[in-house]
């Protein structure tokens, strides 16, 4: 089981393994059974696939993790972040959002 999380303004419904309908609220995520990876949504950073991460000495391994927080706040907020914004500072701004969707 995987957990999907939906960085859209709006709910999405995906069906299950099991046929079974889930809702995704904006900006959280729940356990899904299923293997979305190909899904065109996650393709396109407005549904993402959390799994448990292994470390690794890979160094690209941080560009990637860069390179989606900035989807997500582009996803989030529909314009780019600042080019010198950091992963920190887009961590923030994503969970501010995350908060005040509540």
């Amino acid at each position: 089981m995987q957990t999907l999380i939906n960085w859209t303004k709006s709910p999405i419904v995906v069906v299950d393994d099991g046929g079974r309908r889930i809702t995704l609220q904006p900006g959280q995520g729940k356990p899904v059974a299923g293997d979305f990876s190909d899904h065109p949504w996650v393709k396109n950073n407005r549904l993402e696939v959390a799994e448990a991460k292994v470390a690794s000495a890979h160094t690209g391994e941080a560009d990637e993790e860069l390179e989606t927080l900035r989807q997500q706040f582009e996803n989030i907020f529909g314009k780019p972040p600042h080019k010198n914004a950091g992963k920190a500072k887009l961590r923030q701004e994503i969970e501010k959002w995350r908060d005040g969707a509540d």
